[in-house]
């Protein structure tokens, strides 16, 4: 959706932001309202605790795993649907809540559930889309969305809800260690991502400090060799995985990120245990150059 300039693009934003929020949080909440029509055949989730401020950054050594089944399962399995707001003031909203597992129904009108699942799902990328709209920088953006919607966690809102294939016959679980890995860039093209960062929060009390930052952040550029290339390396949390047996499939194996459960209508699948973590930290070799971006140079 395109972004309105009648004078006051920021409130207009906020507007539409506000406005897709909840009308998808409805064709959520009806969507439940439908599940809840079904029988439930088979339920098991593991639950995870959620990502506090102090974990941030932080490589995991160990992870806790609840295992829950039955009702209590479904239960949780309905909240995590709409789980995509702060709880309390030290959750950190970077670190959506995870909930792995699958959850079985019988359910009389399976193409009407279908249907809803796909129609959110297609809200889900729009909405992410308006975002990506709203401004050219990231902390724009945030400000933006955190006006229109105070404690929305974005990535939890955004993400897709899943639906078992046919070809499904077993699902899986297992952990894997992820890194986000930029593309390797010169110190020019660097120094001109930090320069365009000057411009965000500029109505902010605190603009003046975030250009300081920025600027001492550019002077760690400032003499390396031009031949030198940089890359961001961000570290992702620790992840539990699906691993899917699709019989429909040559490969008879695929993976997907575990950070809902998956949903099979009117049909059985066999159920995989899942662990808890336990593992090293693991620290890169060199320091960052720009700690805030987890920018390194390449070696």
């Amino acid at each position: 959706m395109t972004i309105p300039d009648n004078g006051t693009p920021d409130a207009d934003a906020v507007a539409i932001v506000r406005r897709e929020y909840w009308h998808l949080v409805e064709h959520i909440k009806l969507l439940i309202d439908c599940l809840k029509m079904g029988t439930v055949t088979k339920a098991q989730l593991y639950a995870l605790p959620y990502g506090e401020l102090d974990d941030v950054g932080v490589d995991e050594v160990m992870i806790d795993v609840s295992r829950l089944s039955g009702d209590a399962a479904i239960e949780k399995a309905l909240l995590h649907l709409l789980d995509f707001e702060l709880r309390h003031e030290n959750q950190a909203g970077v670190m959506a809540q995870r909930l792995p597992g699958v959850i079985c129904i019988r359910h009389p009108d399976e193409d009407e559930l279908r249907r809803r699942v796909t129609e959110i799902n297609r809200l889900k990328k729009a909405f992410e889309r308006t975002i990506l709209q709203l401004a050219n920088h990231t902390d724009t953006r945030f400000e933006l969305v955190s006006k229109a919607v105070p404690n929305l966690i974005r990535k939890a809102f955004t993400r897709q809800i899943m639906i078992g294939e046919p070809g499904y016959s077993r699902i899986g679980f297992s952990w894997v260690r992820l890194h986000s890995q930029s593309k390797a860039q010169n110190k020019q093209f660097w120094i001109d991502k930090l320069e365009l960062a000057k411009s965000a929060n500029k109505h902010s009390a605190s603009h003046a400090d975030w250009v300081k930052s920025i600027d001492m952040e550019k002077r760690q550029l400032m003499n390396a060799n031009d031949a030198e290339l940089f890359r961001i390396r961000r570290p992702l949390r620790i992840t539990p995985m699906m691993n899917i047996r699709d019989e429909n499939k040559k490969s008879r194996q695929t993976t997907k990120i575990a950070h809902s459960p998956i949903w099979f209508i009117n049909q059985d699948v066999t159920i995989g245990e899942l662990g808890p973590y336990i593992g090293q930290a693991k620290a890169d070799a060199a320091a960052p150059v720009i700690e805030r971006l987890h920018l390194y140079k390449v070696l």
